[in-house]
């Protein structure tokens, strides 16, 4: 066993612990814990990939009855989509009505700004900034300038927050509270959702996080998509980036690129 897989492994098994001790904590445990529940965890905490094949494991074991797995067929991966596309899906996402409206902006921070489901439901209320002028959010360390179009739309959720019931509290801010109180919507109902209307939100921010990698710094990456700064390297070195060796930058200019592939209002 390598150094690397070892230490993948030590991960995992660091993260299923957490997990069972937070079941504990909450007085639940792998029998009586349910899908909503897990969803909470992994976005809370971004461990998916960590404890899924444990969950996996528990529903095939018969120990967590009340869990489903979806099962996906295996096949090659779909292309990442062109930069055209990803404008173009934008455009009908923006024009999509039907589509409720925080599945709408969970869709639309991965088509623009690459940003993974968990990450988004997970966004609270503190972290956008609706100065006079320009509506900027905190994805992660580095806020971003909004285009016109999709600050409208957050404020058009901001507004639907300030008119909900008091009885229905929402204490930590979240913008996209779910049903249960204090607590966000869930990422396997945000993508259920997309799914119905043909979006794969995975293979959007992949698609456009491949796009950054090919022209963003990976230090700039790492601060405004909120991702490790050597996974935005990797990315960059295996999209053949042409920053890939480029110093730290954090000027305007450079986060004004990932603006760019926003439509025009």
């Amino acid at each position: 066993m390598t150094g690397g897989t070892f230490n993948a492994r030590r991960a995992q098994l660091r993260a299923i612990a957490a997990f069972l001790q937070w079941l504990d904590d909450n007085d639940m445990n792998m029998n009586a814990v349910d899908q909503p529940a897990i969803d909470r965890y992994v976005s809370a905490n971004r461990v998916r990939q960590q404890i899924g094949p444990f969950v996996t494991w528990a529903v095939k074991e018969r120990i967590a009855q009340n869990v489903t797995v979806t099962r996906v067929q295996k096949r090659s991966a779909d292309p990442h989509l062109t930069d055209s596309e990803l404008a173009t899906t934008a455009e009908r996402v923006f024009a999509l009505n039907s589509l409720p409206l925080p599945t709408r902006l969970v869709t639309l921070f991965s088509l623009i700004f690459a940003q993974p489901v968990e990450a988004s439901i997970a966004l609270t209320r503190d972290q956008i900034d609706d100065s006079p002028g320009r509506m900027s959010i905190a994805f992660a360390k580095t806020p971003i300038h909004l285009p016109d179009r999709l600050a409208e739309l957050v404020r058009e959720q901001l507004r639907k927050l300030d008119s909900r019931p008091v009885y229905h509290p929402n204490e930590v801010g979240w913008l996209f509270p779910g049903t249960m109180p204090n607590q966000h919507v869930t990422a396997s109902g945000v993508e259920r959702i997309a799914a119905q209307h043909g979006f794969s939100l995975r293979r959007f921010r992949s698609s456009r996080l491949q796009h950054f990698a090919q022209s963003v710094p990976a230090s700039v990456i790492a601060d405004v998509v909120g991702i490790a700064t050597n996974t935005a390297y990797r990315r960059s070195v295996d999209a053949g980036g042409v920053w890939r060796a480029y110093p730290d930058l954090r000027e305007v200019k450079q986060h004004q690129r990932l603006t760019r592939p926003c439509p025009a209002t």
